[in-house]
């Protein structure tokens, strides 16, 4: 759906074409990516628990504030963040990435 300020544009110029896309508010990208992170930095800074998760929530809130999204895109969006941030944490732990990793260093 159309963001609540309204109508708005990707502007991009391909080889001397200029295309405009629409730039739709669902779901809200900013809150995925800072929602993603939530459970690695969970993980590796156990203590901090309670800022990361302030920290999302500041991030989130403020596209409402911004008029960027609606609290449903938000929460839509920190939704699919925090379930990737699972998975990928997850998957990593499954193919033990990390010893690959720190392994050659």
């Amino acid at each position: 759906r159309l963001r609540p300020m309204g109508e708005s544009f990707f502007s991009l110029n391909l080889l001397g074409l200029a295309l405009n896309i629409p730039d739709y508010s669902f779901p809200s990208v900013h809150s995925a990516m800072v929602f993603c992170v939530l459970p690695i930095l969970d993980k590796e800074f156990k203590k901090l628990k309670l800022f990361w998760i302030f920290f999302a929530l500041i991030i989130a809130l403020s596209r409402i504030y911004l008029n960027q999204h609606y609290l449903s895109d938000v929460i839509a969006g920190g939704i699919i963040g925090y379930f990737t941030g699972v998975y990928i944490l997850k998957l990593g732990e499954k193919h033990e990435i990390h010893k690959a990793i720190f392994h050659h260093v």
